[in-house]
Formats: C-alpha cells, structure tokens, sequence
C-alpha cells in the first residue's frame, strides 16, 4: 500500500460510510473518523478507518451489520 497526498475526498468518503454504518448501528452508537485520513493535509494510506462505539455488543446483529456495511462498501 501507498502513502497518497492527501485529498479532500476522504472526509467525503467517511461522510459516506457514516451513513451506511450507523443505519446498521443500534441505538445510541456513535462513530469517529480516525486514522490519518481524518487529518486534513496530512498524507495517508487511502483507506478510511474509522471506529463505532456501542453501549452493549449484544445489541449488535453482526450478521446483519457485516452484511450491510459490506454491501454497501463493495458498491
């Protein structure tokens, strides 16, 4: 993988994602853009990490998440 200049698209594609997660996300979850695409002007590998915090892992359908999520990411 490379590191790229950085590119205002990547705020873009977080707000994206954003999107898509937190519909699959349950209730309360919250999400953050991380990583050093999250830093504007700084040069990054060009992938989006990002990180969802819940209040209870049981309320997650992973099934359901991964399949939404990967879905949409493949898109």
């Amino acid at each position: 993988m490379e590191i790229e200049q950085s590119r205002p698209g990547w705020l873009e594609d977080f707000a994206d994602l954003r999107i898509v997660v937190m519909r699959a996300a349950p209730a309360g979850a919250y999400i953050h853009h991380i990583g050093s695409t999250a830093v504007p002007g700084l040069a990054a590998k060009d992938v989006i990490d990002i990180q969802l915090t819940v209040d209870d892992l049981e309320k997650v359908d992973s099934a359901a998440f991964e399949h939404e999520v990967l879905d949409a990411i493949r898109r």
